[in-house]
């Protein structure tokens, strides 16, 4: 009778901790500018999205290993066309990241540093014209307190481009 009361109690016990955890699911959280929407799988976070309370328009997107370390940000401009990626490149906070004009085409490569919620740039960037030139190419660097310098500059002059701007990528865009 006891084995059969243990076995009852144990049954119950493991169908309340099942039945009690989480699913698969989507949070919505607002702050005062933004609407969160949160997809959490298997009680880990694996992806964030920012909406804008006054516009209704996608700012960000994130993607969240299981550390909870952003691998992937994507930001929005208004009319919807991807501003900027950065992936993470090296844990906990240096980035590749890709920005792009309005219209879709490149504007620039380099690698970032998130500290303490701020972009850094570190590094050499690659600039380029609305054509899809390269403009200059520019080697920045940070001292992760706010303050953030050019080491060097190299403008590339236009008759000197012989080949086509994607010779000179740091890394592909997409």
């Amino acid at each position: 009778m006891k084995v059969i009361n243990t076995i009852g109690l144990v049954s119950i016990s493991l169908f309340t901790l099942f039945s009690c955890r989480k699913k698969d699911r989507v949070e919505k959280e607002q702050t005062y500018s933004f609407i969160i929407e949160k997809k959490i799988k298997n009680d880990t976070l694996v992806s964030s999205r920012s909406i804008n309370r006054k516009t209704n328009t996608l700012e960000y997107d994130f993607v969240y290993n299981k550390k909870g370390t952003i691998i992937k940000a994507t930001e929005y401009y208004k009319n919807g066309k991807v501003k900027t990626i950065s992936t993470l490149d090296k844990e906990p906070y240096f980035y590749l990241d890709i920005g792009y004009y309005p219209d879709g085409k490149l504007e620039h490569e380099g690698s970032i540093s998130y500290i303490k919620q701020t972009k850094y740039r570190i590094g050499w960037w690659i600039f380029y014209n609305k054509n899809g030139t390269v403009n200059s190419m520019v080697e920045f660097d940070n001292d992760g307190k706010g303050n953030e310098w050019v080491i060097q500059k190299k403008i590339v002059e236009a008759q000197k481009q012989n080949s086509s701007a994607k010779t000179v990528r740091l890394f592909n865009s997409k």
